[in-house]
């Protein structure tokens, strides 16, 4: 379907409007013609969606967009094929060092997320932590969308409860979704959340409540999140501090 150029490793530096412009209007007949495909030619269409996703990371917003756009309606059509593509390898892109591959992803999993509507429940869980992370993103189009992402997930994540897992999601994917929904209760519920170990020799004794802030700090850092150690009742935050940087967090917990 797509151009056999796409594939080329120069045309992802490639800025020339005049150059890209047929590939943009190539991608925008595809996701309108899409929805008229008959079900025979969705392999077809499946075997577009790794190159598909090679897109997101264009340097022309142009090229990203039109592509987001293609895989969201793929994802509506045959979610089955691409929601698992989505968990394994736009979502990873979200962590990228690159901004215009964090760009990329955040706009891929936002147009899906827009488009499937209800039909996201099965797979909510596999884009809420990956979407909250990036909320604190140093790139400003990447931190606002996944703002707008993440609630509309929030949203629909009270429905979620009662939705089977789809016979073919594959067992990895079967098991991070139990992974994340354990990681929301503990977000949700900071009881739940297990003791940290401590693995070097201190010379006090944690009281309950400072052993719960070291926790909960150790969770934060576990999963890329940020957090404030406030300090108005001189309740050992200092200690709890000296402990995180002892521990080797560094610049990822800030008090």
């Amino acid at each position: 379907m797509l151009n056999h150029s796409l594939t080329h490793a120069a045309f992802f530096s490639v800025t020339d409007p005049e150059i890209l412009k047929p590939v943009i209007d190539a991608l925008q007949i595809l996701e309108i013609i899409s929805t008229c495909f008959h079900k025979d030619l969705f392999p077809q269409v499946e075997a577009q969606i790794g190159q598909t996703c090679s897109l997101l990371s264009h340097r022309v917003r142009g090229i990203r967009h039109m592509a987001s756009r293609c895989l969201a309606v793929w994802a509506s059509l045959m979610p089955e094929c691409v929601m698992p593509t989505v968990a394994r390898t736009i979502v990873p892109r979200l962590g990228s060092e690159d901004p215009i591959t964090r760009q990329g992803a955040i706009e891929a999993i936002w147009c899906i997320v827009d488009r499937l509507g209800l039909g996201l429940l099965p797979y909510i869980v596999l884009l809420v932590v990956p979407v909250l992370g990036r909320m604190s993103d140093m790139n400003t189009y990447v931190r606002m969308l996944a703002s707008l992402t993440f609630a509309t997930l929030v949203r629909l994540m009270p429905l979620e409860g009662g939705v089977p897992d789809p016979k073919s999601l594959p067992a990895d994917l079967i098991q991070q979704k139990g992974e994340q929904r354990m990681f929301l209760e503990q977000l949700l519920d900071p009881s739940k959340i297990p003791k940290y170990e401590i693995s070097v020799p201190i010379r006090a004794e944690l009281r309950p409540y400072q052993q719960s802030g070291v926790n909960w700090l150790g969770f934060l850092n576990k999963f890329k999140l940020h957090g404030i150690l406030s300090d108005d009742l001189g309740l050992g935050e200092l200690c709890m501090k000296i402990m995180l940087v002892e521990f080797g967090f560094g610049t990822n917990v800030c008090g």
